[in-house]
């Protein structure tokens, strides 16, 4: 019988370890941007998704108010800030108000129509801003 010599003992040599970890590496490279992208992407939904609660939020609430409790329109529109919370980095937003006729066309005078318009902005510090805008008719009951 021969002797078993070092060589052929179990075991990594150094050489095969730095080609696994170099294969490792590249796997990692290749994989993390799409990672990331999707993290940002999941991010910016999430956003989207507040803002839309928020604008329906106030339509609904203007919606309740009736309108005989909404502002009254010099010219054909009127925009204020919005009553809602807005809990998004850098949240914000207008509500404007505008008197339509049955076409839903800006009119001057009053004709018991008006359009209302919820925009819900964001601003983080990371770069992501946005902005969604939803719209209802309230009609004089």
């Amino acid at each position: 019988m021969r002797p078993e010599s070092p060589r052929n003992k179990g075991g990594f040599s150094l050489i095969e370890a730095l080609v696994a970890l170099f294969v490792l590496a590249t796997c990692l490279a290749t994989i993390l941007p799409a990672f990331l992208m999707s993290r940002k992407v999941t991010t910016r939904e999430q956003r989207v998704e507040i803002a839309t609660q928020v604008a329906a939020a106030e339509l609904e609430a203007w919606r309740e108010a009736g309108y005989a409790h909404l502002p009254t329109v010099v010219g054909t529109t009127w925009s204020q800030p919005l009553t809602q919370a807005n809990p998004l980095p850098g949240g914000g937003g207008t509500v404007t108000f505008t008197q339509v006729d049955s076409s839903l066309n800006p009119s001057l005078s009053d004709l018991g129509r008006r359009e209302i318009g919820v925009t819900v902005t964001w601003n983080d510090t990371l770069g992501d801003s946005g902005s969604e805008t939803f719209s209802t008719v309230v009609v004089k009951g």
